[in-house]
């Protein structure tokens, strides 16, 4: 997979995300099984979005990176955020706070962990074999 296509799905899965999560917190986590939102815990689901929206962002600013160093250090540094994503979904599945839609978002983040990982390994290879110690 390509590093465009790779910042392609993150921006098509962060936006949408990021804008629900922004304009209808309570609507899109009810489909996951959290309910009980008042004033207070309303405001880090609306951070959250905008976290999202954050993230579509940044790929699509980085979309026209060719260099590929720099293409690797990008996918590197996204494996740990991604990776703790899947942690922290995959907890509130077995904590029982929220329902099996949510195995979709724990899935979501392993996808991205392992498309990140695979896509830095790959680069860094290419450059171990350009450059020889």
């Amino acid at each position: 997979m390509s590093y465009r296509t790779i910042q392609m799905l993150v921006i098509l899965a962060a936006a949408p995300f990021g804008a629900a999560f922004l304009l209808a917190p309570e609507l899109v986590t009810g489909y996951y099984g959290i309910e009980d939102w008042n004033a207070g815990t309303l405001v880090p689901a609306h951070l959250y979005g905008v976290a999202l929206l954050m993230v579509a962002s940044a790929a699509y600013a980085c979309l026209p990176i060719h260099d590929p160093a720099l293409q690797r250090r990008v996918a590197l540094a996204n494996v740990p955020a991604t990776a703790l994503g899947a942690l922290v979904s995959l907890q509130s599945v077995l904590a029982g706070s929220s329902n099996a839609l949510m195995w979709t978002t724990v899935l979501l983040f392993a996808f991205f962990t392992a498309a990140w990982s695979v896509f830095g390994v790959r680069l860094s290879q290419r450059g171990a074999a350009h450059h020889p110690a």
